[in-house]
């Protein structure tokens, strides 16, 4: 699928989602839990310790491919580390392209220009939390009957299943981790009720649908 329609439906699920100062400010990372400072400070390298600000105004110039290009390193490494650091995690984030994830925390930037990059992806990675895997898992391509596909890792696709499940998409006892019709149809019923591209594959926009906003409006809702 070309980069730019995937960031349409990023921008479009997180403008349904309303997420902006509140991705900046006060999430649930331990700040620093490792860090040499008393009160968990500690140095940020490269971009990301850049201000969302100066982000956006060189987004908006000539070099905006090359800041893509620079975030998306950027945060592969952060995510690497955090994987690499943090108990209990073997990956923390459900999407493979680190080019969609940097889109992701850029798009956020957009709103909160006082915030740094690494808050911001520090957050993207915070709100993924429920699709974070302990274990390792084989990677998966799924592909779609539009000839658009994605790459997830099995047990993921098995919390979008449960997912599914939990909003009576699919019976109870179907998460199997494989990708057949049913699960398709599925998805296209999701994507469709979401207002989101039906693509039928758990691609990047339906993750945050599936694992973000779904986790935000329950939280909006004071449901547990």
């Amino acid at each position: 699928m070309p980069f730019d329609r995937i960031f349409d439906r990023i921008a479009a699920s997180l403008a349904i989602l309303s997420l902006g100062a509140g991705l900046a400010v006060g999430f649930p990372i331990a700040r620093g839990a490792l860090a040499a400072s008393e009160l968990g400070g500690y140095a940020v390298r490269g971009l990301g310790s850049r201000d969302c600000r100066d982000l956006n105004a060189l987004l908006q110039g000539d070099g905006a491919e090359q800041i893509m290009d620079a975030a998306a390193i950027w945060t592969a490494g952060y995510a690497s580390h955090f994987n690499r650091s943090t108990p209990g995690v073997y990956e923390a984030l459900p999407i493979v392209d680190n080019r969609v994830v940097a889109a992701m925390a850029l798009n956020i930037c957009g709103s909160n220009p006082d915030a740094m990059f690494e808050a911001v992806v520090a957050q993207v990675i915070a709100s993924f939390e429920d699709a974070a895997l302990s274990e390792e898992s084989e990677l998966l391509r799924i592909a779609g009957t539009d000839g658009t596909a994605t790459w997830l890792r099995r047990e993921v696709f098995r919390k979008v299943q449960h997912r599914l499940i939990d909003e009576e998409f699919l019976p109870a006892g179907s998460a199997d981790g494989l990708y057949g019709p049913r699960t398709r149809q599925a998805l296209v019923a999701f994507q469709k009720r979401r207002g989101i591209g039906e693509t039928g594959i758990p691609d990047p926009a339906t993750l945050i649908m599936l694992f973000v906003v779904v986790e935000a409006r329950a939280g909006e809702d004071g449901v547990q």
